[in-house]
């Protein structure tokens, strides 16, 4: 019932939700928000990000070159 109340939330009440058990993922939404007025936060959130994209870019299914996919 709470999941559904704030899905339904009226215009002019901004909610934020994020997945279930995602802590880590409210965390980055607070950082995002706080990172508008402070550049450290938004640079080190920057970081992160591309900590992340690495990470998952050398990832097992980029490992496969094009031609090698049957």
């Amino acid at each position: 019932d709470s999941i559904l109340s704030i899905l339904q939330m009226p215009v002019g009440v901004p909610v934020a939700t994020v997945a279930l058990n995602a802590a880590a993922n409210a965390g980055i939404l607070a950082t995002q928000i706080l990172s508008i007025n402070d550049e450290n936060i938004a640079q080190t959130l920057r970081d992160y990000k591309n900590e992340l994209k690495d990470k998952v870019t050398k990832s097992e299914p980029f490992k496969i070159a094009p031609d090698n996919i049957p």
